[in-house]
């Protein structure tokens, strides 16, 4: 539970996530939850139809969409692991300790994230990036997110090529949401 602590690898060499940017700044923003290394990192890893092997059911009587219902436990439970405290012990040193556990990543694919975070993973608004100014049109019975050339620079000559849709593309970036905004 502590190698993280004691075994990092040599400056620019990643082999664990305790060596990724991600962890490093969890730490610095988190000081408090750092300082015991016995705390818990986790990550879920999520897709449609197996959001986690513990909770596999496949067949007719499979969750689909309806995974939220699996979910609230395993929220209520994180919530009680990060807010509260949990008294622990520790069997290699024969210890107890006050336990604190976050979820540091989500890894998922486009319909897992959909179902995780409640964003819509198809139709008009579908872009994670453009969000609600998501750019889409009707294509022979599909909706496609258009006009990925706003991110390139305001002068690249892809801006001015008209074979995308016969328009020059004119318009900023997608405004970035701030943490205010998205818990609103």
């Amino acid at each position: 539970m502590i190698w993280h602590s004691t075994r990092r690898s040599e400056e620019g060499t990643m082999c664990h996530p305790v060596d990724g940017s991600s962890w490093k700044e969890f730490d610095q923003n988190y000081p408090k939850f750092s300082r015991e290394p016995r705390n818990v990192r986790l990550g879920l890893a999520a897709d449609e139809t197996s959001l986690m092997l513990s909770l596999l059911i496949p067949g007719l009587k499979s969750p689909g969409k309806d995974i939220d219902v699996f979910l609230r436990p395993l929220v209520e439970e994180l919530k009680q692991l990060c807010q509260t405290r949990v008294h622990t012990k520790d069997a290699a040193t024969n210890t107890f300790f006050t336990m604190k556990a976050a979820l540091l990543w989500t890894i998922n694919d486009y319909p897992a994230r959909s179902s995780l975070s409640g964003w819509s993973g198809h139709g008009y608004k579908a872009c994670p990036t453009c969000n609600e100014d998501t750019p889409s049109i009707s294509v022979t019975n599909k909706i496609v997110c258009v006009g990925h050339r706003r991110f390139l620079a305001a002068n690249h000559p892809l801006r001015k090529n008209l074979n995308f849709n016969g328009k020059q593309e004119i318009r900023p970036p997608p405004r970035q949401f701030s943490n205010a905004d998205i818990k609103a």
